[in-house]
């Protein structure tokens, strides 16, 4: 049965629907984003932190996990609400980093001598503005010990239009290793315009990477899993 949760409504551009089969219930990307009344089901032994993110959280907008990198929590904005997503629960209210944030975000980094890389994530970090998040960049790419920037983001799949001329050049310019890990679960998500935008930022210099999710229906079969390989290493991607 379809129910939407106040806290986690259904959220899908029209670009990723016109991917879907029509009529068919079981389409992999439709089932990745109708929600469904199972998800209020509580299981013994599964927690709404998997990550254990809210324990490594020493600054607003800023999560500490892994020695050499940091994430940060730029948004908790995303363009699709996809259903089994681990952070639909994190306070982003609490964890929102403010343009005057920046400041003390960068005297944690360089506190911390050993991280070199920082993830931006979210949310969504592409569902910012070009602005706010070229702002961003200028932060980071002054701090001289900093060598990759990643960004994770479902954007270039469910909107691939925001992949447009100024974030490209903007990227390109970087001083830093940009890092693109877009987010693709099935080959169905991947269309002719969609892998004509991945290989624009390729094209730019950006390193494209694929995270997927396994998921029971979707893509857990060797024959879903090489089509998506196959369609990502098309159109640049690294899976």
């Amino acid at each position: 049965q379809v129910y939407a949760p106040a806290h986690f409504p259904l959220r899908v551009p029209r670009a990723f629907v016109a991917k879907m089969a029509v009529g068919d219930a079981h389409d992999p990307l439709l089932k990745q984003v109708l929600p469904d009344r199972q998800e209020q089901i509580a299981v013994t032994g599964y927690i709404t932190d998997p990550l254990a993110e809210n324990d490594q959280n020493p600054i607003k907008g800023l999560l500490h996990k892994y020695q050499s990198r940091i994430l940060l929590t730029v948004t908790g904005a995303c363009a699709i609400h996809c259903r089994y997503c681990f952070r639909q629960h994190f306070d982003y209210n609490a964890n929102m980093p403010t343009s005057t944030e920046h400041l003390a975000i960068a005297s944690y980094i360089k506190e911390h001598p050993e991280v070199n890389e920082v993830i931006l994530s979210g949310g969504d970090p592409l569902s910012v503005s070009n602005r706010r998040l070229f702002a961003w960049l200028d932060t980071l790419e002054a701090i001289p010990q900093l060598t990759t920037i990643r960004l994770h983001t479902r954007l270039p799949l469910v909107i691939p239009e925001r992949l447009d001329d100024a974030l490209l050049d903007r990227f390109s310019q970087s001083r830093c290793n940009i890092v693109l890990v877009v987010h693709c679960n099935h080959a169905n998500e991947i269309d002719t315009n969609t892998a004509q935008y991945l290989q624009r930022a390729r094209v730019a210099g950006i390193v494209l990477l694929n995270q997927a999710v396994l998921l029971k229906g979707i893509n857990d079969s060797v024959e879903t899993q090489t089509a998506l390989s196959q369609r990502l290493f098309a159109a640049g991607v690294l899976p």
